[in-house]
């Protein structure tokens, strides 16, 4: 009975320490590693997404497309009202136009570049100080 009994620990030791049982403990860490990677990439956009936008085949232009605050996007080119609120959600950047709301998906966004797909038409900006 104890050769059955110490047999089974072997198995059982064996087992617990087998390449494929490690290669799910690294996946299921390398899974938790990438949720953080991704939740801090967000905050990252969040942060690289502000400033002073201009439109790349427009950078001689008197003024900016638009300019992205905390919470609002401001547009220096439109009359009356030029301010409204934005959120980001996923990849996509939703503009609240007094009740209508725009939608564009961020494509790309860097320190210095902005790619927009708003109704299928890719917009690229650039953004200046």
């Amino acid at each position: 009975m104890r050769i059955f009994i110490l047999t089974l620990i072997i198995a059982f030791g064996l087992a617990a320490c087998s390449p494929s049982h490690r290669d799910k403990t690294k996946e299921s860490n390398d899974s938790i590693l990438t949720t953080t990677k991704k939740q801090a990439l967000k905050a990252n956009e969040k942060s690289l997404i502000l400033g002073v936008w201009w439109a790349a085949d427009e950078k001689d232009a008197p003024t900016a497309s638009f300019q992205i605050n905390d919470s609002t996007i401001y547009y220096p080119d439109q009359e009356g009202k030029s301010e409204y609120k934005y959120q980001i959600k996923k990849d996509t950047l939703i503009v609240d136009l007094d009740g209508y709301i725009s939608t564009s998906k961020i494509e790309k966004v860097t320190k210095d570049t902005l790619i927009l797909i708003t109704d299928g038409e890719k917009q690229t900006f650039i953004k200046t100080e």
